[in-house]
C-alpha cells in the first residue's frame, strides 16, 4: 500500500488507482527560461521514483 500527502487536505491518503493493475500518469515538462537547476529537475526526479515504486507493486502504465 503506497500513502501520498494530500496537500489539498494536508493528510496522508491511500494511493488507489481507477484499474487495480494500471496506472495512467501526466507530468509537465519544466518551463526554463534561463540555465537549468537542480529545482527544474526535482519533480522528474520525484515521479520517476513513484513510477520504480509503482512498478515494483507490479503496476503497469497507460
Amino acid at each position: 500500500m503506497i500513502r501520498l500527502h494530500n496537500a489539498l487536505t494536508r493528510r496522508l491518503d491511500d494511493f488507489t488507482p481507477l484499474s487495480p493493475d494500471k496506472v495512467a500518469l501526466y507530468t509537465c515538462r519544466p518551463t526554463v527560461y534561463d540555465d537549468l537547476h537542480v529545482g527544474n529537475w526535482a519533480a522528474y526526479i520525484y515521479w520517476d521514483t513513484l513510477v520504480r515504486i509503482l512498478q515494483l507493486e507490479r503496476k503497469r502504465f497507460l
